[in-house]
């Protein structure tokens, strides 16, 4: 484990295979880049805490180089302010728990041009409490992920959740990005402490489901494989709103959801995968969401019927709209 301070900068050049895992706490102006391999694999799980974590930086830039097998969440940004991830590409995730790129309780974030291949949750927006020096007084606010492409061998391509322990998560964009394969959900908001989550957006986002896709199981033990029916048609569900306490959850009430768009989702597959947004209760809500443009093999979808989108309670103001003239 390499500690970082303010003002470091860490080069790995092109063809270096470097082991061990990047930290730092506190610093700001930190650069890691190059085009070398950083590798967590000689970590036993829990000891590396993934391949970058940064803890309350800022001015923080992670470009080109290539993280491979965490032992926990890849690279993750806790409360940090002034970030871009560019270019960067996440391989040989295998081990359960390791999530792609993780931005908790942070602002002012970028993370684009990079590929994900994650063994959990992939790109993901988070409100973390832990211990007395916890974070979770800080809001997630402007946070962009764009120009990515998304492999997800367990849990969900884009998500926010299911660990919402802040005061707000607001202005996050999803944009322009590619999930070629996921297993849980495409996109989703799981929204299980109490922050209020408002303008997301998910826009130009290309979703590619087939017979093929694997439903998830969990692992009874080290000898058991995991085997497919020839006759599994499972697809993973599309969109997913949803406000409920879970086994992550650490704030004792729950949160609110406003003003979401889907913009743009092409889905290429043999039928249109399951949707579903809920609220928790008539205090606790899921108000304005917006879907417009959303299309299957290139034909517009334009109802929730056809969408196989469930509408659950506590959930108003759902629409549909023409993606060319924005007529509902």
């Amino acid at each position: 484990r390499i500690a970082l301070k303010s003002n470091d900068t860490v080069y790995l050049a092109a063809g270096a295979v470097v082991y061990g895992s990047l930290h730092a706490t506190g610093a700001s102006n930190i650069r890691v880049c190059g085009r070398g391999i950083l590798d967590v694999a000689t970590f036993e799980r829990g000891e590396g805490g993934g391949a970058i974590r940064l803890t309350d930086c800022s001015d923080v830039v992670i470009d080109g180089i290539v993280m491979r097998d965490p032992d926990v969440w890849c690279c993750s940004l806790f409360g940090c302010r002034d970030a871009v991830i560019s270019n960067v590409k996440l391989i040989g995730l295998w081990r359960y728990n390791a999530d792609g790129i993780d931005v908790c309780n942070s602002q002012d974030v970028v993370v684009e041009d990079s590929f994900v291949r994650a063994f959990d949750d992939a790109l993901v927006i988070k409100g973390l409490k832990f211990g007395q020096e916890s974070l979770d007084g800080r809001p997630v606010k402007n946070v962009v992920f764009r120009r990515c492409v998304v492999w997800c061998d367990w849990g969900r391509a884009m998500e926010i959740g299911a660990e919402t322990c802040a005061p707000d998560i607001s202005d996050v964009v999803f944009e322009d990005c590619d999930i070629i394969r996921t297993t849980h959900i495409a996109m989703d908001i799981q929204h299980g402490d109490r922050a209020a989550v408002r303008n997301i957006r998910f826009q130009d986002i290309r979703v590619e489901v087939d017979k093929l896709n694997l439903p998830p199981r969990m692992q009874s033990s080290p000898e058991d494989r995991y085997g497919l029916k020839a006759d599994e048609s499972y697809l993973p569900r599309l969109l997913v709103i949803e406000i409920r306490g879970t086994n992550y959850s650490k704030d004792g009430q729950r949160g609110t959801v406003r003003d979401v768009l889907f913009r743009n989702l092409a889905v290429i597959g043999p039928r249109m995968p399951e949707s579903v947004f809920r609220g928790f209760d008539a205090e606790h809500t899921v108000e304005g969401v917006t879907i417009q443009g959303l299309r299957l093999n290139g034909r517009q979808i334009g109802n929730a019927a056809a969408a196989q989108l469930a509408v659950g309670p506590h959930v108003s103001e759902v629409r549909f709209a023409d993606s060319a003239a924005g007529r509902e």
